[in-house]
């Protein structure tokens, strides 16, 4: 997003907050308490979708680190096999 269209964005939003309270009418304690009501509304909805985002976010991880804690001793197991290794058959003297 370029500097043009951050400024273009701030007008638009000045522009369309001046209307709503133009629109409101009474005195600016009225608007205020208009506002404080409006943040009152949408600030718990948006805190709960934050902490949704992060709760979710959190269980991804904690699933990505115990599949990679589990990959992890698999390679380990790979590397060291755990079975003792196999004696070779001892020859048989010929008759």
């Amino acid at each position: 997003m370029g500097h043009r269209s951050l400024v273009t964005k701030i007008g638009a939003l000045q522009l369309n907050t001046a209307g709503l309270l133009s629109l409101l009418g009474g005195d600016e304690e009225d608007r205020n308490r208009f506002l404080e009501i409006y943040r009152g509304i949408t600030t718990p909805a948006q805190w709960r979708v934050i902490e949704n985002f992060f709760e979710s976010m959190n269980a991804e991880v904690e699933g990505l680190q115990r599949n990679l804690k589990a990959l992890n001793g698999l390679a380990k197991d790979i590397k060291t096999p755990t079975a003792a290794p196999v004696a070779k058959p001892a020859l048989r003297a010929a008759k």
